[in-house]
């Protein structure tokens, strides 16, 4: 005897059959696409985000600014980048390759020009972006060019491995294999010599002692605001010693009609992060088997120090030997005295010590309607990871201004 089905029983087993059919046919559609994302100099930007739009499909472009993406056949991408503009894209075409402009945040339309003269960015002919000093005080950075990366696009700032060291910037990439690459730094309208004057195995990074550079003079409360200038156009001024770009440094003067008193004080603390994984199966060495000596009719094992590698005899607390400290007879306690031969307790780890810096910012100002002064006084006090290092900086700064005339203005 057949069963007869109901009409309601068959309409949603053909809407179950039809919804099926159609997700199949969707993923079935779903296809690879392709592209390369650059900047606007024609440079591969990598690490941007590439999402599907209403989805949690996404993925980031490689070194080469180069990502593939599955993706439906009416997906929109949204294509994201720190510093550069947000872009949405309809994945309609493969290869699909994407200009990414940058973007700036600024608290006004207002930047200083290559002449020192506050224009309206609009009004600039040529491509420069600035940051307010507040946002340098922010990152709580006590060296003022490290605080500049990642707040302008195009910018790539290297910090200093060590105390009181330079710092390396570099402005839309390298300009020259052979020549130096820093950009020009204009302090209140003066060039400033940022010159490295560290050995060239120093600057290689194969050993030798970094001196630092100017630019970590520069201190970071003084800063009113940063401007990058690029291009050609925009370090006409200055020749050929802005060919890599230009950083120009404003810094803070009186307020018209005001008389402020600022005190800042901060601490910094510092550790290592990565330490090498270090083995503790085996001793200092070249040999299996350590060197053995008579010394008042008694044989000793005596331990390679000269060897400064670690293939010597496996630890062992049965295996006794002469340390360094056990051939001079003025210490009886330790004259001809054997140790077991076993890991030290102490190792690498615990020669470094926690840094800590201490950063300290006193200024005053006053303006008029004739006059502004503004005078501070810095001291920072640092302390390094590795024993017996310390760095002690000063920083004094007067900025002034008078009106001389109705047409003349000393600063």
């Amino acid at each position: 005897m057949g069963i007869k089905k109901s009409r309601p029983m068959r309409i949603k087993f053909m809407f179950l059959l039809t919804t099926i059919l159609a997700t199949q046919y969707f993923f079935a559609q779903e296809r690879n696409v392709k592209g390369r994302i650059t900047d606007t100099n024609n440079l591969p930007i990598q690490g941007v985000n590439v999402i599907e739009k209403g989805t949690t499909n996404s993925i980031q472009t490689d070194i080469n600014g180069e990502y593939t993406i599955k993706v439906s056949p009416t997906a929109i991408l949204t294509i994201s980048f720190l510093g550069m503009k947000t872009k949405d894209v309809k994945a309609d075409s493969t290869p699909l390759n994407i200009v990414l402009k940058p973007e700036v945040t600024e608290m006004d339309a207002i930047v200083v020009t290559a002449l020192g003269i506050k224009r309206e960015k609009k009004a600039v002919g040529y491509s420069v972006q600035e940051i307010k000093g507040d946002i340098i005080n922010h990152a709580g950075q006590t060296n003022a060019m490290s605080a500049l990366s990642g707040n302008i696009a195009g910018i790539q700032v290297t910090a200093p491995s060590t105390m009181g060291g330079s710092s390396r910037i570099l402005i839309r990439g390298v300009g020259s294999v052979t020549q130096n690459n820093r950009p020009l730094i204009v302090i209140d309208g003066i060039p400033m010599d940022n010159s490295n004057y560290n050995s060239y195995n120093t600057q290689s990074g194969s050993g030798g002692r970094d001196y630092g550079d100017a630019a970590a003079d520069i201190n970071p409360d003084d800063i009113e605001s940063v401007s990058v200038l690029k291009g050609g156009p925009a370090a006409a001024l200055y020749g050929s010693r802005a060919a890599n770009g230009v950083i120009m440094y404003t810094t803070k003067s009186g307020k018209n009609g005001k008389t402020e008193l600022f005190i800042k004080t901060g601490l910094t603390l510092e550790n290592i992060y990565i330490m090498p994984k270090l083995q503790n199966l085996y001793g200092g060495g070249s040999s299996t088997t350590m060197k053995t000596a008579t010394i008042n009719g008694q044989l000793y094992n005596l331990a390679d120090y000269r060897t400064d590698e670690s293939w010597g005899p496996k630890y062992d607390a049965n295996l006794r030997y002469l340390p360094w400290s056990a051939f001079d007879p003025e210490f009886p306690n330790d004259y001809l005295v054997t140790k077991p031969w076993v890991s030290p307790r102490k190792d690498v780890p615990s020669f470094f010590n926690t840094g800590y810096t201490t950063t300290n910012n006193v200024a005053v100002s006053h303006a008029t309607k004739s006059g502004t002064i503004r005078i501070s006084l810095s001291n920072q006090n640092t302390t390094g990871i590795v024993p017996n290092s310390k760095l002690v900086k000063n920083t004094f700064a007067i900025n002034g201004s008078t009106i001389l005339h109705e047409k003349l203005k000393a600063e």
